[in-house]
């Protein structure tokens, strides 16, 4: 179906018409849900751009590892997934059903949907740790990045969920506040208006950590924490489609991440002292005022050289010039 009608009541917006398709080019059709997803990566990766110079490391840096991050992220969302999908008719994984070559195509159909945004970060935090060990730059400076910019993309992306009125809930109590009706059908719960919101959240608390850092990564630590802790909540309220047993996988993978990073955090704060050299930031511009002072001393060591001659400062490529005369200057020879 291309089109639904969309209402909350409780709020009294009733019978709003969308349209998954945005346009068509000859016979094809453009989804808002594709343009919605381009936006919130584009307004993402700008603004994590926006913060390299702030954390020592370059935009190249930033750009590599986004590159990188895309493949394994929607490798890890889809693999994820299928792994805990169960029907919520059957019970069973209906992916893993039939011949291999059935399978292996069901298992990569990524157009067909089915993603997870646990499995996106997992792919993402695995393929910052290989680029920043490529890059030689600390992986927590670039995971401090994104802690500011991913909720951006996430409140962005979740239109595109609403448009195409997916990601709600279980039915609510019919006279709920917030109840979304779907082409007259009972009303759900808009999980992708719960995440929005929650996301916002996150967003401002991340940039509070984000300017009180005392370590690398430590802003994106609160963002896990705290989006975990909301995602956990939210999955409360989602249809049993990961399942193991009577235990909802993403719920346990939410709460997991609150606990994890809350017990990180309590560790740093007692075991370290705030000290400002912990931030690779910091180690740049000391390192970087340590070669200037050097290279002034130099400098000024450079009076007794002969008229004419410069001197090439030590980790420097520019020379001192020789600001002082030779004591024979202005005489005949």
């Amino acid at each position: 179906m291309m089109t639904n009608l969309v209402s909350f009541p409780g709020l009294g917006i009733f019978d709003i018409t969308l349209n998954k398709v945005a346009f068509y080019i000859g016979d094809k059709p453009i989804y808002w849900y594709g343009i919605i997803i381009a936006v919130s990566f584009i307004a993402a990766f700008g603004y994590g751009l926006s913060k390299a110079g702030k954390l020592g490391v370059t935009t190249d840096d930033i750009t590599d590892c986004v590159l990188l991050a895309i493949v394994l992220a929607l490798v890890f969302a889809r693999l994820y997934f299928v792994v805990f999908y169960k029907d919520p008719v059957t019970g069973t994984n209906t992916y893993f059903q039939g011949t291999a070559k059935e399978i292996f195509l069901n298992c990569i159909a990524l157009w067909k949907g089915g993603s997870s945004i646990f499995g996106v970060l997992l792919g993402a935090v695995i393929a910052v740790f290989i680029m920043a060990r490529i890059r030689k730059i600390p992986a927590g400076t670039v995971f401090d990045a994104a802690s500011v910019c991913v909720p951006i993309g996430q409140i962005i992306g979740r239109l595109g969920n609403f448009v195409n009125c997916e990601l709600y809930g279980v039915e609510t109590a019919p006279d709920f506040f917030l109840r979304m009706e779907i082409n007259g059908a009972p009303g759900v719960h808009p999980l992708f208006l719960y995440e929005m919101v929650w996301n916002v959240v996150v967003l401002i608390l991340a940039h509070v950590a984000f300017k009180k850092r005392r370590f690398d990564g430590q802003s994106f630590i609160a963002y896990i924490g705290l989006y975990g802790l909301g995602r956990g909540v939210i999955e409360i309220f989602k249809g049993q489609t990961h399942m193991q047993g009577n235990i909802k996988i993403s719920c346990v993978v939410g709460f997991a991440c609150f606990v994890m990073a809350l017990i990180v955090y309590i560790v740093e704060y007692a075991k370290n002292k705030p000290d400002p050299m912990r931030l690779y930031i910091n180690r740049i511009r000391q390192a970087a005022k340590m070669v200037i002072l050097k290279n002034e001393a130099v400098c000024e060591t450079a009076g007794g050289a002969q008229e004419g001659e410069s001197v090439i400062c030590e980790e420097d490529s520019l020379p001192c010039e020789n600001e002082t005369t030779s004591a024979d200057e202005g005489e005949n020879t």
